[in-house]
């Protein structure tokens, strides 16, 4: 081969690699530059995060009620519960009637279920129901089945259970409740008498009890205990309609609702009437916020309800109730009697997510007294 061959091929290969050099040394460059550019990036965000965590926060959390967990044991085993109803969320923005609506339900479902699980406390519930077992000869008394609606519901006496049954008819037949029309209750029975034979009676429990009810709308209302009680003393046995011997004053109503082992829809536990823990509900009424729950409720059905409830469960005082209205009304309540109630309605108390404690306070006081 002739030298100046030789001497190209020589050139060549030292062009290329100083081009292979350069290629090298700009594609470090760049991946220098860009590893620089996102380390930038990290500090920025982390300067912003720090800079936000100081600043006040104004997310609205769905704060579950405490319990006092000091008579409840460990559960056993797990029971049945609505625990498939509750969408796994920790924090809802509370902007409208619905969204507080839907939040609320979310936290009482919560404790129901919290409640239901624990065996001790099933037990305590399956012990109640026994003892008002033979007395309570129709176990659907405070629950409606409106099928062509899709609607399945229980409603204890004093909650609220005139509203709903002028809702009920105006569903049932399109129109509502007029004073005109006689007994509101009088009258809706009769229509659900003929509507709801004891195939529909079984039927019902059966879509609640079974959890089969994810095509209806399915609900039960609650309310305080001793606010149910005081209502249904001066609605009912103060003005005659239910006649309870040796019964004159609230406090001897308290000891014979606490004694007593025949069951009645206007006094009697609301857990025994609509057992949360065995039937699956969707939604649940709360007396305190009973007109905004309502008519949510009354939405859902598509349903031009208009929402007149007055609370009427103190001689027409509409106030908030507080620890001192209880104390007042427990005035002359013995301890004995006070424990008995206390003992008949805890369940109650703890399903829905009242306070217990004060009521226990109050006992320990009688008894020292």
């Amino acid at each position: 081969m002739p030298t100046y061959h030789k001497c190209f091929n020589v050139f060549s290969k030292v062009v290329m690699l100083e081009k292979i050099k350069t290629l090298l040394l700009v594609f470090n460059t760049i991946g220098l530059i860009t590893l620089i550019i996102m380390l930038n990036k990290v500090n920025q965000k982390s300067v912003a995060k720090s800079k936000l965590a100081q600043l006040p926060q104004e997310e609205t959390k769905v704060v579950m009620p405490k319990l006092d967990n000091s008579s409840i044991s460990e559960s056993e085993s797990p029971m049945p519960s609505n625990s498939s109803l509750v969408p796994n969320t920790d924090l809802i923005v509370l902007n409208s009637d619905n969204e507080q609506f839907e939040a609320a339900q979310i936290q009482r479902r919560r404790l129901i279920n919290e409640i239901c699980s624990d065996t001790s406390n099933r037990r305590k519930l399956i012990k109640l129901q026994r003892l008002y077992e033979k007395s309570m000869h129709d176990k659907v008394i405070a629950f409606t089945a409106i099928w062509q609606h899709k609607l399945l519901s229980c409603n204890p006496s004093k909650v609220g259970s005139t509203t709903l049954t002028s809702m009920y008819m105006q569903l049932n037949k399109g129109k509502g409740w007029h004073p005109q029309h006689g007994d509101i209750h009088t009258r809706w029975h009769k229509m659900q008498s003929h509507s709801m034979n004891k195939d529909d009676k079984r039927k019902l429990l059966k879509l609640l009890k079974a959890n089969q009810t994810q095509d209806y709308l399915t609900f039960m209302s609650f309310r305080h205990p001793l606010e149910r009680l005081y209502s249904a003393y001066w609605d009912r046995v103060a003005t005659k309609i239910n006649r309870i011997r040796r019964v004159e004053t609230f406090a001897q109503f308290i000891a014979h609702v606490g004694s007593s082992k025949v069951y009645n829809t206007h006094w009697s536990p609301i857990v025994v009437t609509c057992d949360p823990c065995q039937y699956q509900f969707k939604y649940f009424l709360q007396m305190e916020t009973f007109t905004r729950d309502l008519e949510q409720i009354s939405e859902k059905l598509d349903l031009d309800f208009k929402v007149s409830y007055e609370a009427k469960n103190s001689h027409g005082d509409q106030r908030s109730k507080t620890n001192k209205d209880y104390e007042i009304w427990l005035e002359d309540v013995n301890a004995e009697s006070l424990q008995n109630f206390l003992s008949r309605f805890e369940m109650d108390f703890r399903l829905f997510g009242y306070d217990l404690e004060f009521f226990l306070k109050l006992l320990d006081k009688k008894r020292i007294n």
